[in-house]
This record gives C-alpha cells, structure tokens and sequence, in this order.
C-alpha cells in the first residue's frame, strides 16, 4: 500500500489477516516509483492498495498492469481526489473506491462509493452485507449537518480564524484536536 494514508486503512487490512507493507511516494506525484512498487512485491503479495492522496492524481497503469500480471487484485483509493461525477477511477482497477465524509474536498456529510470491477462474487457478497446495514434517518442526517457545517464554515472561513485562533491558543485551548474530531467520520 501506499505509505501515506489513514490509520483505519492500515486496522481494516489487518482485521483481515494480511500484513500491509508500505510503499514510499515521490514528493513530486505524491505517488509511489514504479521501481519502489515491483520490490516491495513479494510471493506472499495478495493485493494492493494506492491511494491518491491531497487531491494528486498520477499516473498508476503500469503498477496496476504489474499487479494483475502478479495475480493481484488492485483497489485505488480515491477517497481525496474525485473530481467529478464522470470521475469512475481507472478502469484497471479491481476496486476503486470514493468516500463522501465531513473532510472530503466533496463533502456529502457522509457517505461512499465502491466501483466493482470483474469481481462478480465479491460484488454480490459485497453487496448481501451491505444491503443488512441501516439506513440513515433523515433527523440523524439532519443532525449531522446542524452539528458540522458551523464547524467547517468556521474553519474555513479566513478572517474568524484569524481572529479566534490566537484568543483560543492564549486559553490553551486546542482547536485542532476538538473541532477536528468533530467532523472525523471514523
């Protein structure tokens, strides 16, 4: 997998019995060299997992051709550059997923998107659990965007934050960490 990425991508590839090895990036794409991706390979290589991080989007085809050729599957995370709604990810991917969150650049409050590709059985019982989940009342959604929206306009508004930031850290009160976990959805 990538090296930069959340924590909670790192705990799900564990609670599934694998062992993530983590592929350094460039600084310039923010993506992993494909000399870098070919050694960290090794026999014991199930799948991969490149995310495309801050919004950068760069070039994977080879890593992903590389992988299949290895009889890999391949999952792309998306989660931070969609760009659009004809924004499918790459069609060399086994699994390319987009999330929706509170700190998404688009935001839906929540939210996902799994493209599943040439994975017929892993689609279907992809989809039998996910179809066991709750649905998300509108009063609970309706919450949500009472409780977020103030927050992220806040923090995303220039001249309030220029004028509470210095007055919450003189109170040593850490903004960061509070309003932050406000809006994380893990």
């Amino acid at each position: 997998m990538t090296a930069v990425n959340i924590p909670d991508m790192v705990k799900m590839i564990r609670a599934h019995g694998l062992v993530p090895v983590p592929v350094d990036i460039s600084d310039e794409t923010l993506g992993p060299s494909t000399e870098d991706f070919k050694n960290a390979f090794t026999d014991k290589t199930k799948l991969v997992l490149v995310s495309f991080i801050y919004g950068a989007k760069f070039e994977a085809e080879e890593l992903f051709k590389f992988a299949h050729s290895r009889g890999c599957l391949v999952f792309e995370d998306q989660a931070e550059s969609f760009t659009d709604v004809k924004d499918n990810g790459s069609p060399s991917a086994d699994f390319t997923m987009f999330s929706f969150g509170t700190i998404k650049p688009f935001t839906a409050l929540g939210g996902a998107i799994t493209i599943v590709r040439n994975q017929e059985v892993i689609f279907r019982k992809a989809k039998d659990i996910v179809s066991n989940y709750p649905m998300m009342s509108q009063s609970f959604y309706f919450t949500k965007i009472l409780k977020n929206m103030p927050v992220a306009f806040c923090l995303n508004t220039p001249w309030i934050n220029s004028f509470f930031r210095p007055i919450l850290y003189k109170l040593n009160f850490d903004y960061k960490t509070r309003f932050v976990s406000m809006v994380r959805g893990f």
